[in-house]
């Protein structure tokens, strides 16, 4: 474990350091890196969209905190980066008919234009192409493929992401990014304002931890010492990066 010598109450640090974001890009840097994790979740807890955000902002601060002082004691991460951009649609016309034309509409088209308009997204670039509705809807947000579904229910089907990944490439769809595992990765099981407990895993070693609001860590329990948890985390993974998918 690292601890340092100070008076904690509660799990509070008595004597609480600086935490902030040193810059907008460091921020939006940690919001891309918990995308990214989010995005790999079979699971989609939140009622809302700001639900969503709200637990992607406390995520990326407490991988932060965590990342800090791992790299000080010799522990490199690799998280990737995702950032959404907007979802693509291929809607069939028969389901949709009358989307954007004027006249009688049918019931599957009205129900989503007012379940787009419900979510406060917007319309952008709709064209009939061989009896399909192509184009896109603009979105601020993270979506993984329980949340799309959460939202959009049936509809979700005719919907994919348009996102950009860690590796510069621009994507469109779930298989291939959903479906590889992230080399790092992390759960926030609970967390308050004063301490997080996390599920750390990298490159298939897992260990539950504690991270406290001025950066100390804590493996959870006291369950191995700091030294022979770094001789863990360098044994080579007994798994590939693609051994959850493959095509």
């Amino acid at each position: 474990m690292i601890l340092e010598k100070l008076t904690y109450d509660h799990g509070c640090v008595q004597a609480q350091t600086a935490w902030g974001y040193a810059s907008e890009d460091e921020k939006r840097t940690w919001q891309r890196r918990a995308n990214y994790i989010m995005y790999h979740q079979n699971q989609a807890p939140w009622e809302n969209m700001n639900a969503c955000i709200a637990y992607r902002d406390s995520m990326a601060h407490w991988m932060r905190l965590l990342n800090q002082t791992l790299e000080k004691n010799g522990v490199s991460t690799d998280y990737g980066q995702l950032e959404f951009q907007a979802l693509h649609f291929e809607l069939p016309h028969v389901y949709y008919r009358n989307l954007i034309e004027d006249g009688i509409k049918e019931y599957r088209a009205m129900q989503l234009l007012h379940l787009i308009d419900s979510l406060g997204w917007k319309w952008k670039a709709i064209q009939l192409n061989n009896g399909t509705y192509v184009g896109t809807v603009e979105f601020k947000g993270i979506l993984n493929p329980a949340f799309q579904l959460k939202l959009l229910g049936a509809h979700s089907q005719f919907f994919y992401p348009v996102l950009t990944s860690s590796d510069g490439r621009n994507e469109q769809g779930y298989p291939h990014t959903w479906g590889t595992p992230p080399p790092t990765s992390l759960v926030v099981q609970s967390n308050t304002p004063c301490y997080a407990k996390i599920q750390y895993t990298d490159h298939g070693h897992s260990t539950h931890v504690v991270v406290y609001s001025n950066g100390a860590l804590e493996i959870l329990n006291r369950t191995i010492s700091w030294e022979g948890w770094k001789k863990i985390l360098a044994e080579p993974s007994p798994y590939d990066r693609d051994f959850y998918w493959k095509d």
